[in-house]
């Protein structure tokens, strides 16, 4: 990922990311479904596949095409083709996703998130309160996830922090 346009940038008007994924080799090791509660999310592809699935359907988008997902629409996205996927996402308004974005690779770097790019129970109980406008899965329920962030004092005395760097 690369931040070519951040909230600093535009006044928190939008963030935009430009990204290269290699092909998936299992559906397991896509993304979750997930909403972005509050911002609209566009998707833009420029060269390679990428298939969305958005409120039901699939579609993929093939270089120079783009889709836009609305706030709160169940999402998901992955490579769909056989060789690397370049595109860029633009979040408006920015919000805190660069800062979501940063947190997750610095947890990816050290070790901290599980075979399916997941962190721990005890640093969800932080991160998801930090980053709900942004981001929210769709499972567990929001009402579970809620809950999680009951453990977030142990977490934080355990040296978990809603960002990393």
């Amino acid at each position: 990922m690369a931040f070519p346009r951040t909230a600093a940038d535009s006044g928190g008007e939008d963030l935009i990311i430009e990204c290269w994924s290699p092909p998936e080799p299992s559906a397991a090791a896509r993304e979750p479904l997930h909403v972005h509660p509050e911002q609209t999310k566009v998707l833009r592809v420029i060269n390679g596949e990428l298939s969305v699935f958005m409120e039901g359907q699939t579609r993929t988008l093939a270089a120079g095409e783009e889709i836009a997902v609305p706030p709160g629409a169940v999402h998901s996205f992955w490579n769909a083709g056989d060789r690397e996927v370049h595109y860029w996402q633009e979040f408006r308004p920015a919000l805190r996703s660069a800062e979501f974005f940063a947190t997750l690779f610095a947890l990816a770097r050290d070790g901290k998130l599980n075979e399916r790019g997941i962190p721990g129970i005890l640093q969800l109980s932080v991160t998801i309160p930090r980053f709900r406008r942004e981001i929210r899965v769709v499972r567990p329920p929001a009402w579970a996830q809620r809950l999680v962030s009951l453990l977030a004092p142990i977490a934080r005395l355990t040296g978990r922090e809603a960002e990393r760097q």
